[in-house]
């Protein structure tokens, strides 16, 4: 094969994987960048400001912001004034918002787990090292001027 059929295989699997975390996050009333922030803020147990949610995700701040509103609206979220730096806030999931966060990335979470065990260990290595090492290419190949 050469690397632009590569290409496209590699886009078929990407737009899939994106088209089923979209349709997990619908069917469960929110957006897959809204699942993703819920994710974040689980993942990091109160250590989680809305800048690193951006970092992380690569998502615009107004989106993120937007997200917190509408879980905050909904009880899902506190947003705590941080000590260090009073500019920032740390973000908590509530019981509520742990109890969300549980039931739909615990679910999710089991579901990729069991998708990743019907490959062996070496498969699972290798597709995380190709992907990284893909990733690693691509970055130095844009930063390079057109």
């Amino acid at each position: 094969m050469d690397a632009k059929i590569d290409m496209q295989f590699y886009y078929t699997i990407w737009f899939g994987l994106q088209h089923l975390y979209d349709a997990w996050a619908k069917r469960h009333g929110m957006t897959s960048h809204a699942m993703f922030v819920l994710y974040t803020i689980a993942r990091e147990k109160g250590i989680c400001t809305q800048k690193q949610i951006c970092e992380k995700l690569l998502l615009p701040k107004q989106t993120v912001h937007t997200i917190l509103n509408g879980f905050e609206e909904k009880g899902w979220l506190e947003r705590q004034v941080m000590e260090t730096d009073k500019r920032n806030k740390r973000l908590l999931l509530t019981q509520q918002g742990k109890e969300y966060a549980e039931a739909i990335l615990g679910n999710l979470s089991r579901r990729e787990e069991a998708a990743m065990l019907q490959m062996s260990y070496e498969e699972r290595r290798a597709m995380s090292e190709n992907n990284r090492r893909f990733f690693e290419n691509l970055r130095k190949t844009m930063e390079c001027p057109d």
